[in-house]
């Protein structure tokens, strides 16, 4: 899975939710804040990749253990 680096143009979930739920637009917000939101969208989506990853490969573990369980 690729991680997506968002910008400007590309408007994350993160800002959707926002502007959206408290009625504002991204030209209201300062520029400081409009970062620290793309920042963190980008963040909690490598965060859930990092997981999405680790659950993958438990999975599997956890196929072979049984799998090779079943053959003793």
């Amino acid at each position: 899975m690729k991680l997506t680096v968002y910008n400007k143009e590309t408007k994350p979930l993160a800002v959707l939710l926002l502007r959206n739920k408290h009625r504002t637009t991204l030209s209201t917000m300062s520029s400081k804040e409009e970062t620290a939101i793309l920042e963190c969208a980008h963040q909690l989506r490598k965060i859930g990749d990092l997981l999405d990853w680790k659950y993958k490969l438990l999975d599997i573990l956890i196929r072979n253990y049984r799998q090779g369980a079943k053959i003793k």
